[in-house]
């Protein structure tokens, strides 16, 4: 009577084998989600430091930098820049 205890070599490396093939798919889409992510973070944060500008200026037009932020609001247009990243949100009353 043979004793079959444990795996052998071969089933070992096929198994090694298909983790690393799901890895390499799943390991790229995880890259792609932070950096989707981190961006959307980014304009949540801006347009929240728009609209919290735009209700505390109610003067006609106001242009100032707050942080690392570019603000210009006028009474039918407002305008958000990241002076680090040059992204930038528009309103448009």
């Amino acid at each position: 009577m043979k004793n079959n205890k444990g795996f052998t070599v071969i089933e070992t490396l096929i198994s090694l084998l298909i983790c690393a093939i799901i890895l390499s798919f799943l390991i790229p889409n995880l890259v792609r989600e932070y950096y989707y992510i981190t961006d959307m973070e980014n304009q949540i944060e801006m347009k929240e430091v728009l609209y919290e500008e735009i209700l505390n200026n109610s003067s006609d037009s106001t242009y100032f930098i707050r942080d690392n932020y570019e603000v210009k609001i006028t009474e039918s247009y407002a305008y958000i820049k990241n002076i680090n990243t040059g992204d930038y949100i528009e309103y448009k009353k």
